[in-house]
């Protein structure tokens, strides 16, 4: 805690560690290419969904941060939707620097946080992507309304399709019902972990871990090519999801899912 103070405090102890987060990013092979930074320059800049590093390694962007510092730290509905207004607000940066490839906590990368990415994709454009990095331009809102296209209600490990909606955007929330058992558990001990499973392009489901605390927020399950964003950026459609954990099967628990339709204007 001493160094960190000293480091936040003292100018030659936070020159000190500018030069540290900067030798230790670039040593790593996190060099930006120079076309990366030309669309940076000039222009206030948010780092996502992790890394903020960068902003050390070169001093001549314009750090403008979402509100919550990395995006596997906005785990509660308050703070996703404290982020997602951010990128939805005229305060908003002019540029983001989206990195793929991170997952913290085996959580579902298109899922965290969930609403801030649907924020993003409605308010920012790609306008470069170069290998595992991504630069967004934002734009005026391209999103119209959301409107229900589906429930469904299930137990805990049974799975639902995911309704098509051809050319717009597929949202979802949750709603989480435990029985009265597991409440009770759950205020004396660890609540237990929730999985997400996830069938797109594969045979085989992938497996996440869920968060219960933003579960009635937006998560994006499919995105159409008015996204415009690079494949590796752009979420698999989602075709079956389950909910699953110990603790949460059969009666244990309950799963309620509505589903939403969103156009998204090509920009």
């Amino acid at each position: 805690m001493a160094n960190e103070l000293a480091a936040t405090l003292l100018s030659g102890h936070f020159a000190q560690a500018q030069a540290s987060a900067r030798h230790e990013f670039l040593s790593t092979g996190g060099a930006l290419p120079t076309a990366t930074l030309s669309f940076l320059e000039g222009h206030s800049v948010a780092v996502e969904p992790t890394e903020d590093s960068v902003v050390y390694t070169y001093p001549q962007l314009r750090w403008d941060p979402e509100p919550v510092l990395q995006a596997y730290s906005a785990y509660t509905s308050y703070l996703d939707h404290l982020d997602a207004a951010f990128l939805a607000s005229s305060s908003a940066p002019q540029r983001i620097l989206y990195q793929a490839g991170w997952t913290i906590d085996d959580r579902d990368p298109y899922f965290d946080p969930p609403s801030t990415l649907e924020s993003m994709y409605c308010h920012y454009v790609q306008i470069a992507g170069l290998g595992f990095s991504q630069v967004l331009a934002r734009v005026p809102d391209r999103c119209g309304p959301a409107v229900p296209i589906g429930r469904a209600a299930v137990h805990f490990g049974q799975a639902i399709t995911v309704p098509r909606a051809p050319g717009e955007m597929v949202l979802a929330t949750f709603s989480l019902t435990m029985h009265l058992k597991e409440k009770v558990i759950s205020l004396l001990l660890r609540s237990p972990p929730v999985e997400v499973l996830i069938w797109n392009t594969s045979p085989q489901p992938a497996t996440y871990r869920f968060i219960p605390d933003t579960a009635a927020d937006d998560h994006v399950l499919s995105a159409p090519a008015s996204l415009g964003y690079s494949p590796l950026f752009t979420p698999a459609s989602v075709h079956r999801i389950e909910l699953s954990g110990d603790g949460w099967q059969g009666v244990a628990g309950k799963v309620s899912v509505t589903f939403y339709a969103r156009k998204l204007a090509r920009s």
